[in-house]
């Protein structure tokens, strides 16, 4: 039905993208024709918890981000966008943090991507109590430290990193203090601030060690007409950054600028020393596989969805390319066209799948666990929209090349199923989480429902 929905409108703006093509070549219809093929592999689902609902209508629990505490005790936290940090225990939620207490100026709902997006522990969170988060924030007195280099202010919207102190990290209830990092001004409610990590290979005294990445998204500045802001080294706008919370050499003053970034010591003083690679419309899911990789899922706007392999100093195409096509700069086309036989300088996916297979890549993880061994070495993730859940052999993931996709079929309770009817009708807004043992998670904002994987069979042992 997917497949079928979107040829019909692609038809129709087949219409208008074949009399404005610059290059005289009609823009593709279905890019990548192969569809994601059922793999071997059968996804047996158990509700492991119920998140609480933040709202009597759908979505329930805007549940986005579940992550475990690094010291490996055991303990869980997962956001809810509405403004909830909970630590989980015992496979229940409690309450740790709002941010409405401490925010009066919150911003949840209007856009996508708005509200509590993400948060960040650090490595060492159960001595120091830091933790990191993201939220939106409608226009007030405060100034942000960047915006697009064309801004121009069409629906704008702030996001903010903030950096939490806990006094005692393992109170069930937040108590301490709250700092500003960063603030961003994006020109359109969608596409801010998303996913901040760090790299759990890091130990102190590397040169890693403490450093925070934080996926920017572009900010709706394509269809904003302020596409002349992106793929550029003065601008935050679609790009990933890298930061030291502890430091203090940044503009503002607020955190460190590392001296080991690509481009901390170029000789243009226009230039961003934050910025670790470029090119990105919505970053919006970061994993670190066990290898050392850095796994960073970018959401599509024309009909490509992205797994890349992110790397210091990378060009990752947007608004230029989308997946292994070139775009056409038009904020009203979004035509993808084959690359230009000149093609060179844009890093490209190591996997992607089109919207005739899906919608919106939700980003996942690398197995690491220990329970289900079918599943190492995969990566893991799925689509936000129709709830699809895929795999890809991660061995096999390499710059220059992409690999496929193959997606799993669904089980609950012994009987094959989908996420869609596990959750009821519309937006399953699918999402992935991870505990301190590298098992995986499957959850959902429409009712809330946090699944475990019971267990994985390979169809062709059956």
């Amino acid at each position: 039905m997917i497949r079928v929905a979107f040829a019909k409108s692609a038809i129709i703006a087949l219409i208008a993208l074949a009399n404005s093509n610059a290059r005289e070549e009609l823009p593709f219809m279905d890019p990548i024709p192969e569809p994601i093929e059922i793999g071997d592999l059968e996804l047996h689902l158990e509700l492991w918890a119920t998140a609480p609902h933040s709202s009597s209508k759908a979505p329930r629990a805007r549940i986005n981000a579940m992550k475990p505490e690094p010291s490996g005790s055991g303990t869980n936290f997962i956001n809810d966008q509405r403004g909830l940090l909970y630590r989980i225990e015992n496979k229940r939620l409690i309450r740790f943090l709002d941010l409405r207490d401490y925010l009066p100026e919150f911003h949840d709902e209007r856009g996508l991507g708005g509200g509590f997006n993400f948060f960040e522990l650090h490595p060492g969170f159960g001595n120091n109590g830091l933790f990191y988060t993201v939220h939106t924030e409608e226009l007030g007195p405060k100034k942000p430290d960047f915006m697009g280099p064309e801004h121009q202010n069409t629906n704008p919207i702030d996001s903010v990193v903030l950096e939490w102190t806990a006094l005692e990290p393992r109170a069930s209830t937040f108590e301490g203090s709250v700092r500003e990092l960063l603030r961003v001004r994006f020109p359109r409610h969608i596409h801010c601030i998303q996913d901040l990590v760090f790299n759990p290979h890091a130990m102190p005294g590397d040169k890693d060690y403490g450093m925070l990445y934080i996926g920017i998204g572009e900010g709706g500045s394509m269809i904003a007409g302020q596409a002349g802001s992106l793929d550029r080294l003065d601008s935050i706008l679609g790009t990933i950054i890298r930061i030291d919370p502890a430091g203090s050499n940044s503009a503002n003053g607020n955190y460190g600028v590392p001296t080991d970034n690509p481009w901390a010591d170029d000789s243009n003083e226009a230039t961003l020393g934050e910025l670790w690679a470029i090119g990105f419309r919505n970053p919006h899911r970061f994993a670190w596989g066990p290898e050392g990789r850095l796994y960073v899922t970018d959401i599509g706007e024309s009909n490509i969805e992205e797994l890349n392999l992110v790397e210091k100093g990378g060009r990752y195409g947007w608004p230029h390319r989308e997946g292994t096509f070139e775009l056409q700069l038009d904020r009203n086309k979004f035509g993808l066209l084959p690359l230009p036989g000149n093609d060179s300088g844009f890093t490209y996916p190591v996997a992607q799948f089109d919207h005739m297979d899906a919608a919106a890549i939700s980003g996942g993880y690398v197995y690491q666990g220990n329970q289900h061994t079918l599943l190492r070495g995969l990566y893991v993730c799925g689509a936000i929209v129709q709830g699809h859940l895929f795999y890809t052999d991660a061995s096999k993931l390499t710059l220059g090349r992409t690999a496929p996709f193959q997606k799993f079929r669904i089980f609950e309770s012994g009987s094959e199923t989908t996420m869609t009817q596990l959750t009821g009708p519309g937006r399953v807004d699918l999402r992935f989480g991870i505990d301190h043992q590298g098992e995986l998670y499957i959850f959902e904002k429409n009712q809330g429902r946090i699944y475990q994987i019971e267990k994985v069979i390979q169809i062709n042992e059956l």
